[in-house]
């Protein structure tokens, strides 16, 4: 029987929902971080009542400010909190049909599956950036599963820091400019301009991104030969919905702190620009306990890349290679450069998606079967950066190196540097001990949500915290059966569509 082949529009589909799927099993069903409260406190307070204000004073103590009137504000952006709204509103239906339960840790739930459904695109996306720049299904599909699995996007997924927004922002805003150059779309360069808006006001550093991104624009128009008339309107539709939203992150500024500049970080020490650049690089790609290199070794391979990337695709080599060292040299300076408390270097998460094309190119451009030793190494390295990524996802790496540092066990410093300290090794010698003598998960019969206890001793999955309270254990199996055996589905397809298109090249 002939088998079923699934358009080409279809398989972004079937990627997308295979690594949802997937992430959705490992999550842990609560926010897991400071940042993520607040910003839920935000988005609870707009829809309740119609205020940015922040009750809770506890905010204080982390990295709240006070505003012009006295009262309490967050001093990110607004743009995370607007995509917490449709997982919101989730929570708030599940609240009124479980009202036995306590709303707040409903909503924290659904709010959790944010970033499982941000990484998600992310992957998905990265498929078909590496698919319009003109590499095999099976190349796209392969470091889309390295991006997916073998970073820290995988991680990541359990804690809602904005970073993994910012990155599918800047990655779409990329491939949105790249079909521009393809297809002098008004829609792309339109597009293009919204979402680097967006990522404005999710975080506003993404401000040092813009001028590479509008030299690329200007170039390829220029390039083009197009009359000048039409150059400016061209230029007019990628610069209107950026002004748009940095009016509106002025606003926002200017209700909160009074003036349209301040953003409420003027009085907090982990931003003043006090670390040496040198220091904060090595800190962020090499150092024991930060490196982004010893969390995603896989990466390694991006160098290998970079030459044919550059042959094939210069101009946009030039991009990919502009945003990634402005970002590491603003985050450098930082006096909080780490990103602590957060599993890896948390502010390297966003140039992530273009190490990988890097690696695309090369792993397009190689036959490993006559480079037999640098397969190995491929192989090995591979299977270490997912190793890495397990590591972060068993146990909650941000409550993990919070209690490490709240107990004075362990200073910053040797966090950092030296090895013996890395949250590397302390996460593969917990891990070790509770496999070797389990600790027992306390169970409840209470079916209460809020009687659940976040321990950074267990394991950190939204089932082991259903047991805890009480949930028929034959629940938690059918649940995930359920999602292993649709994640084998959609993984069984993807397979068969690469192996399908393989075939037909022959």
């Amino acid at each position: 029987m002939k088998q079923k082949a699934f358009s080409s529009d279809s398989l972004p589909y079937f990627l997308f929902f295979f690594f949802l799927i997937f992430y959705l099993g490992t999550n842990s069903g609560h926010l897991g971080t400071y940042d993520a409260a607040m910003e839920y406190e935000i988005i609870h307070n707009i829809m309740r009542l119609g205020s940015f204000e922040l009750k809770d004073e506890q905010f204080h103590e982390i990295s709240a400010a006070r505003g012009q009137d006295g009262k309490l504000y967050s001093p990110h952006g607004l743009g995370q909190s607007l995509i917490m709204l449709p997982f919101y509103y989730c929570g708030e239906g599940l609240a009124k049909l479980f009202p036995q339960f306590p709303e707040m840790r409903i909503h924290h739930f659904c709010i959790s599956l944010m970033n499982p459904a941000i990484t998600a695109l992310t992957c998905t996306l990265v498929y078909l950036f590496h698919r319009k720049l003109g590499y095999r299904t099976k190349t796209a599909i392969g470091v889309s599963c390295i991006y997916g699995f073998c970073t820290l996007a995988f991680p990541y997924t359990k804690v809602s820091f904005d970073v993994t927004l910012t990155a599918f922002l800047l990655l779409s805003a990329a491939y949105s400019v790249v079909l521009f150059r393809q297809t002098f779309s008004s829609r792309w360069i339109f597009l293009s301009g919204i979402l680097l808006g967006f990522s404005l006001l999710t975080r506003i550093a993404s401000l040092l991104v813009l001028p590479f991104f509008s030299i690329y624009v200007y170039s390829c128009l220029k390039d083009n030969g197009r009359p000048f008339r039409s150059i400016g309107k061209q230029l007019i539709l990628y610069a209107l919905p950026i002004l748009f939203f940095i009016i509106l992150v002025g606003w926002y500024n200017s209700v909160r702190f009074g003036v349209f500049y301040q953003d409420g970080h003027s009085a907090d020490s982990a931003v003043k620009l006090t670390t040496p650049v040198l220091v904060g690089v090595v800190g962020q790609l090499i150092s024991p306990g930060k490196g982004l290199f010893l969390y995603s070794p896989i990466l390694l391979f991006s160098f290998l890349g970079v030459r044919r990337f550059y042959h094939t695709h210069k101009r946009e080599m030039l991009l990919f290679c502009s945003l990634i060292c402005v970002n590491l040299l603003f985050y450098s300076k930082l006096s909080n450069w780490s990103g602590d408390w957060c599993w890896g270097p948390r502010f390297t998460l966003p140039i992530v998606p273009f190490f990988i094309i890097f690696i695309g190119c090369f792993r397009e451009g190689i036959d490993f079967q006559s480079r037999t030793r640098l397969k190995r190494i491929w192989i090995v390295l591979l299977v270490l950066s997912f190793f890495v990524q397990v590591l972060g996802v068993t146990v909650d790496g941000t409550r993990r190196i919070g209690r490490r540092y709240e107990s004075n066990t362990v200073s910053s410093t040797e966090v950092y540097w030296n090895p013996v300290k890395s949250p590397l090794i302390d996460h593969l010698q917990l891990i070790t001990r509770i496999s070797q003598k389990p600790t027992p998960v306390p169970r409840n019969e209470s079916l209460q949500l809020e009687s659940v206890s976040y321990e950074d001793t267990t394991a950190d999955f939204w089932f082991v915290y259903l047991y805890s309270i009480g949930i028929p254990v034959r629940w938690i199996l059918i649940s995930l059966s359920f999602l292993i055996v649709l994640n084998m589905y959609f993984g069984y397809v993807i397979f068969q569509e690469t192996y399908r298109r393989s075939c037909a090249r022959c």
